[in-house]
């Protein structure tokens, strides 16, 4: 079986986390064409779908100032404008499963209704470099909107549309988990919204579950379904800090229900249409069922809850990040590839070829250590760095640290 990847775009935005790591692709979604009728369950394996060229990367990965997301994800990403993406026509409602069938429900694609499209967010984050696709779910009718981190990780700007009025905002990231891939955004000026319905009772190993979301960013709400396989899961994804190396993600959802890139932050839904999870992670086809992985909504929403109520903690960040203006190499040591002008690190006298030691009293052993460390202090605050410079002289300095200019 391949590892699992986000499905989404870019290296650490999109795409489905797996080895190798590869972008996801824009035409059919995974599944069966979409021409074929869903009457019945299928029978065989869809293809594979070929990997599209990945998408350059950035330097910093360009720069500390944003942990990025690890593994691929459900963001569907596209470079420049993004490309026309077919509409898929021809699905049909697949016929009520008995609870006593749906212990193995293969994954089918099936008509989306309206009931689905109530609280679902198309989401658009500007990059560098292109555009990263995802979804999102209204919590609150002020326009408090629940996502994946990885789908506004790295943005510049982040823009929204309600999947069933069409409507547009500007938002903003209010915070994010980056550990837990879970972010909260605002809809500026947004009033009166309909929200999604959560669910009260978490699933059990069986139960119908069907994920809708942003089909390859095409801005068309797509719908496939499946059966959870199990709780509690563990998935190894891309490290969501710098994209080094994998690490595991737990306490996941596992269910055959098919997301395709662009699902992510979308709402993984129960046979009642109540969210019971955020769609989060995938896996390539493995007969005729395809791997999903949902993150549990109570768990996403104890983390929204927090962020909106201001309560911050090592992991869950309230606001933007704290910025150091250095970029780490394509290896996961802590070296210094390029400093950026008037930066943090610049002021202090850091200069590329440096390697950090220690941060905040952390001894740094890894890039990735370095990001996460950075994660959990806040923009304006003072901490001791200490590094040992390219011709081997040790340094040490208070650095106030920036603001991040990106999500």
């Amino acid at each position: 079986m391949s590892q699992p990847r986000y499905p989404g775009a870019g290296h650490a935005h999109g795409s489905y986390a797996g080895e190798p790591a590869w972008p996801p692709p824009t035409g059919q979604p995974w599944g069966m064409p979409a021409a074929a009728p869903w009457g019945s369950l299928p029978q065989q394996a869809p293809a594979r779908p070929q990997p599209p060229a990945k998408r350059r990367q950035v330097a910093l990965w360009a720069t500390v100032m944003v942990v990025l997301l690890a593994a691929f994800a459900l963001v569907s990403w596209q470079l420049a404008a993004p490309a026309e993406v077919a509409l898929r026509n021809g699905f049909h409602p697949r016929p009520p499963i008995t609870k006593d069938e749906s212990r193995h429900i293969p994954t089918y694609s099936t008509a989306v209704t309206a009931q689905m499209s109530v609280g679902v967010v198309f989401i658009e984050g500007q990059l560098d470099d292109g555009v990263a696709s995802g979804t999102g779910i209204v919590l609150d009718e002020s326009g408090l909107v629940l996502t994946n981190y990885h789908v506004v990780a790295d943005t510049t700007g982040v823009q929204a549309q309600i999947a069933d009025t069409g409507t547009n905002f500007t938002a903003d990231v209010l915070g994010r988990n980056v550990w837990a891939d879970v972010a909260l955004i605002q809809l500026e000026g947004a009033a009166g919204l309909a929200t999604a319905t959560i669910s009260g009772e978490p699933v059990v190993p069986g139960d119908p579950v069907v994920a809708v979301g942003n089909g390859d960013g095409g801005g068309v709400l797509l719908a496939t379904g499946g059966g959870v396989t199990a709780l509690d899961a563990t998935v190894s994804l891309e490290s969501a800090f710098g994209g080094y190396g994998w690490e595991d993600a737990t306490g996941m959802i596992e269910s055959s229900a098919g997301a395709i890139p662009g699902y992510s932050g979308g709402p993984t839904f129960n046979d009642r249409t109540e969210v019971v999870g955020v769609t989060s992670a995938g896996q390539d086809p493995v007969s005729n069922e395809m791997t999903t992985y949902s993150i549990p909504i109570d768990t996403a929403t104890g983390i929204t809850d927090d962020i909106a109520a201001g309560r911050q903690s090592e992991q869950t960040r309230v606001g933007p990040g704290a910025w150091l203006g250095i970029g780490l190499g394509s290896h996961n040591i802590p070296v210094v590839s390029t400093v950026e002008p008037g930066s943090p690190a610049e002021i202090v006298g850091i200069t590329p070829g440096s390697t950090i030691d220690t941060f905040a009293g952390e001894p740094v052993n890894t890039a990735s250590g370095l990001l996460k460390v950075l994660e959990s202090h806040d923009p304006d605050e003072t901490v001791e760095v200490t590094w040992t410079d390219e011709q081997g002289d040790a340094h040490e300095a208070m650095m106030t640290l920036g603001t991040s200019p990106t999500n």
